[in-house]
C-alpha cells in the first residue's frame, strides 16, 4: 500500500524536518487526500501544512470542510475568521451559518 496513511504522513513529518520546505510534504499529503478524503488525520495535516504556508485560502477551505465533517464550532470559526482575513465575505456568511446551525443545534438537545 504505497499510498497508506501510515507511510505518507512519518514520510512528509521526516521531508520538512530534514529540509524545512513544505512543498513536498504538501504533494504527498494532497495525495493522501487524493486517496483518503475522508480521513480526519489528512485533513488536519492540510491544515496545519497551509497555516506554516501562510495560505490562508486553502487554510479556509480545509478549516471549513473539517468543520463540517467533524461538526466542529472551533474549526468553522477558523474558517470564518481566515475568510474575513483575506475577503471572502460569502464564504464567512457560510460558515457563520453552519456555526450558528451547530450551536442552535446543541442548545436544543
Amino acid at each position: 500500500y504505497p499510498y497508506s496513511t501510515s507511510i505518507i504522513f512519518p514520510l512528509a513529518e521526516i521531508i520538512y524536518d530534514n529540509t524545512g520546505n513544505l512543498e513536498e510534504p504538501e504533494q504527498l499529503i494532497l495525495k493522501a487526500f487524493k486517496y483518503f478524503p475522508y480521513d480526519n488525520m489528512t485533513l488536519e495535516a492540510l491544515i496545519k501544512i497551509y497555516g506554516l504556508k501562510e495560505d490562508m485560502k486553502k487554510y479556509a477551505h480545509y478549516s471549513y470542510v473539517a468543520g463540517i465533517r467533524k461538526h466542529s464550532t472551533q474549526k468553522l470559526r477558523n474558517a470564518e475568521v481566515a475568510y474575513f482575513y483575506i475577503k471572502e465575505l460569502d464564504n464567512m456568511k457560510l460558515a457563520r451559518k453552519k456555526i450558528d446551525e451547530l450551536e442552535n443545534r446543541s442548545n436544543v438537545q
